[in-house]
């Protein structure tokens, strides 16, 4: 008996590393996780993994913050219309080659109109895209820890300014700079 409730445990048990989803799951569907992928590869570059995940946190921390301060009238009433409007790769009429090419990858991973092909070949980029789709899906679940320990609100290059209101933290070596709210 004792051997039979064991194995079920197990079979059951989480993950240490694993958390609680980091926002409802209507949040994150297909749609989202694939234009979460999208801001990790406009925002933090093709091998910022670290990044991705201190972006991940950050869109999300703003999206719940958004929602609480609503009141029933949600400014983005889904986490996707979030990430499209804070990354800007993602907002408003694509205008640069870089926009249309970004927001033109696909779960399938081919070659994506706009791409710079006189520059860089696809195929040094294909695994890349692969990896940033499945850090999306792994944070979606769950499975990727906050480099910034909840204490991030905006990133932005090296070369940004703190916004007014922010200051800089250390979320660990990134691309990125991350900054958290001093007020």
């Amino acid at each position: 008996m004792r051997a039979l409730i064991l194995a079920t445990l197990l079979t059951f048990a989480v993950p240490a590393s694993a958390q609680q989803p980091p926002l409802p799951p209507e949040q994150l569907d297909a749609e989202a996780r694939l234009t979460l992928a999208k801001a990790f590869v406009g925002e933090g570059g093709w091998e910022a993994h670290r990044d991705w995940d201190g972006i991940a946190w950050v869109l999300s921390r703003r999206w719940q913050t958004a929602q609480r301060s609503a009141r029933g009238r949600a400014r983005y009433p889904r986490f996707v219309d979030m990430v499209r409007q804070y990354c800007a790769p993602l907002r408003g009429q694509p205008k640069k080659r870089r926009q249309r090419w970004i927001r033109a990858l696909t779960p399938k991973a081919l070659q994506p109109p706009h791409w710079p092909a006189h520059r860089v070949d696809w195929s040094d980029r294909v695994g890349f895209w692969r990896d940033a789709m499945t850090r999306a899906w792994e944070w979606a679940e769950g499975l990727v820890a906050d480099p910034c320990r909840g204490r991030a609100w905006h990133f932005g290059g090296p070369m940004d300014e703190p916004p007014r209101g922010h200051r800089r933290i250390w979320c660990g070596p990134m691309e990125n700079t991350f900054y958290a709210r001093t007020r």
